[in-house]
């Protein structure tokens, strides 16, 4: 007894020995960053002298692509390192914004107190961007009432600034906010990007079925109407602000009503959190406009956006040529949105933002070109961008690194190489007899970050038959390692109860949805009918479709009225009528984010193949993706294969990482057709 006393309390001393220098090395972290803050304003004072934009994101590229690299040498996953240095990268850009933008403005963003208008005080979503946007001061906080009385409040100088929603990615544009800032002298000198992750909040714990009042702002109560239609026993009680709901909750004798807020405000009302992610949409943001008396210059080398509103009229091509001036002067415009004018039927107000200072020459002609072409011109000012693009690894270098990491890993002798197919240089002169016209302006769809269409070229992984969570995770890791971007998975089981089913689950597809999430991968589902794409927009996934179940008018007309891209799939086949005439029918009925996918068997390969590829890309302006079947995988002949197919001005390529025809048992869950090494070879010679 004695001894094993002896040997945990020597393991315990070890423990401690190892935390302590675990603790060292964090120390040391913190110290070398501050160190690299440090080293990136003496970069932005250089910059600024010989007047260089703040960011080279060709040299952020290059840097990631670097690190990466020394990673693999290291046996470091190249997603861990992009994940730590793009979150370094982003702060230091936004480090050296607020640096050189504070030499103009040094009140706007430093340590002094200011007073600030918001939309009912501690804990309300206004309340939480105020304290995001000013986050080095300590502020008085006015709580309003209403938006009308934050806008008065500034005007009148009662508060320094007023922060505001404008907008959110569930809602939309909040309309009232708008007619008050039309008829406002305030000019908006910044934004704040909240996520709303709204939570229902309760006195006690209670089950949803007790729920008898849900107070909410209307905002928040139309951004959570699906969870709220199930709880069926309560009553909506709206608002007006969350902060009011939190208070009204927190004071009630009565515990059977419920508040919806985030769960920082919860904590601060001491209220317990009933249930989290409410909302209806996943990514569910807030956009804020921080508005001052007076307009702040913005530093020529920080981002920035302009807002303004403008008129045209009823003439033929007006908001056409408006439009034009943007182009012309290359501006690119993030928002434009239309609002009717109450007093002039059928005539309407478009809020625009554009990315552009209005200090800068060629957004200041822009603009003053437009008062000719519009019966009404506001602009509110222009203020820092909040949004920082991270820049993204190439996929080149991810796949050069996993290489180097499968080596370091690596314990059996070199495979030898499979016999080929074809002659290497035979399929090579076949691939070039090939070329495609290019007539049409080919159209870019969004996969969730994944740009497809015009010179893009994407490879892709496809996995059929998974149940395990651990399974998909691995391949999620592996798919992500080898620098690929998205993954497509067919027949998706049930994750909660392991077994196969035809029709798609809530809880299944949000969880496969979320782990290529944390592997930043776009995902792609399979989906059968209306009620299956709804589940999979809804939590943010991509719905593909095949072509014979588009005969389904209501899936056809459900597809058509998305603005979330689609794929359609057909099997291998020289007639793609059908394949034309359910992309055509999407586009009449408005959705254009349509991708086409269509299959090769390489194991039986001809020249005539390519040629009816290339034909197919001919007849359409959409993207095309060629999703490479077969048997068996020739890892010599299939690089030649993928760079001849894009030679012909295919936009991408998907290939299966497990067999589709395999039983659906967990023994052969994990049989790859081909491995995470193969892939990201492939990757190299492509």
């Amino acid at each position: 007894m004695n001894s094993k006393n002896n040997s945990t309390a020597k393991y315990k001393q070890q423990l401690l020995g190892i935390r302590d220098a675990i603790s060292e090395i964090d120390n040391s972290l913190i110290s070398l960053l501050a160190k690299r803050r440090k080293l990136s304003i003496d970069v932005a004072d250089i910059k600024q002298a010989i007047d260089k934009p703040l960011r080279d994101q060709i040299r952020e590229k290059e840097l990631l692509g670097s690190l990466v690299e020394k990673a693999s040498l290291l046996n470091i996953e190249s997603r861990y390192i992009t994940r730590i240095f793009t979150a370094i990268i982003e702060d230091s850009v936004r480090y050296q914004q607020e640096y050189v933008q504070a030499k103009i403005t040094p009140s706007t963003k430093n340590n002094l107190s200011k007073s600030v208008a918001v939309l009912g005080g501690v804990g309300a979503y206004s309340h939480l961007a105020a304290k995001q946007f000013f986050a080095k001061s300590d502020n008085q906080y006015d709580a309003c009432d209403s938006f009308d009385e934050i806008i008065q409040k500034v005007e009148r100088g009662v508060t320094e600034y007023g922060v505001i929603p404008i907008e959110n990615t569930t809602s939309g544009g909040i309309t009232e906010v708008y007619d008050l800032l039309l008829n406002s002298k305030l000019q908006i000198v910044g934004e704040e990007k909240l996520p709303i992750n709204h939570c229902l909040v309760t006195k006690k714990q209670l089950e949803l079925t007790q729920i008898r009042t849900i107070v909410a702002h209307p905002q928040a109560a139309r951004q959570c109407s699906q969870d709220l239609e199930k709880i069926t026993k309560a009553r909506i009680s709206l608002c007006e602000s969350t902060a009011h709901a939190l208070a009204t909750v927190a004071a009630e004798e009565n515990s059977d009503s419920a508040a919806i807020a985030s769960e920082q405000a919860a904590e601060l009302f001491d209220l317990q959190v009933l249930k989290k992610n409410i909302t209806n949409q996943e990514r569910n943001y807030t956009r804020f406009m921080v508005l001052a008396k007076n307009a702040i210059p913005v530093a020529l080398t920080v981002p920035s956006k302009t807002t303004i509103a403008l008129s045209t009229g009823q003439q033929p091509g007006s908001l056409a040529k408006v439009l034009a001036l943007f182009e012309n002067a290359n501006i690119p415009l993030s928002k434009l949105e239309s609002r009717p004018i109450p007093e002039k039927p059928w005539e309407q107000l478009f809020y625009i933002d554009l990315q552009g200072n209005i200090d800068e020459p060629h957004v200041a002609e822009t603009l003053a070109s437009l008062s000719s072409l519009c019966k009404f011109l506001k602009i509110f000012g222009s203020y820092p961008s909040e949004n920082i693009i991270a820049t993204k690894v190439s996929a080149d270098s991810v796949a050069h690194a996993s290489l180097k990491r499968a080596e370091l890993n690596t314990t059996s002798a070199t495979p030898t190489s499979p016999p080929k197919l074809v002659d290497d240089a035979e399929l090579s002169k076949s691939i070039m007899r090939i070329s495609p016209s290019k007539t049409l302006q080919e159209s870019i769809v969004d996969l969730n970050g994944t740009l497809i269409g015009k010179n893009s070229f994407v490879l892709s992984a496809i996995i059929h038959n998974l149940s395990s969570e651990h399974d998909l995770e691995e391949l999620f890791n592996s798919i992500a390692e080898c620098g690929l971007s998205s993954c497509w998975i067919t027949n998706l089981r049930n994750l909660q109860t392991d077994k196969s089913r035809n029709s798609l689950d809530e809880h299944s597809i949000s969880r496969v949805v979320s782990l290529a999430k944390q592997n930043q991968l776009s995902l792609v589902l399979d989906i059968a009918s209306a009620e299956q794409l709804v589940l999979v927009l809804a939590n943010n996934g991509i719905p593909r479709i095949a072509v014979s179940k588009l005969e389904q008018l209501d899936l056809l007309d459900s597809v058509g009225n998305q603005t979330s891209p689609v794929i359609i799939q057909q099997p291998q086949s020289d007639n793609y009528e059908k394949l034309l005439n359910a992309a055509e029918y999407i586009l009449r009925k408005g959705n254009q984010q349509v991708v086409l996918e269509l299959a090769l068997d390489y194991s039986k390969y001809t020249p005539s193949n390519l040629a009816s590829i290339a034909k197919l890309k001919n007849l359409t302006h959409l993207p095309l993706i060629i999703h490479l079947v077969g048997d068996k995988i020739d890892l010599q002949v299939l690089p030649i294969l993928v760079s001849g197919i894009r030679d012909l001005g295919v936009n991408g390529v998907l290939l299966d990482l497990t067999d589709k025809n395999q039983n659906q048992n967990h023994e052969s869950d994990k049989q790859l057709m081909i491995t995470a090494k193969e892939l990201a070879t492939i990757m190299t010679k492509i």
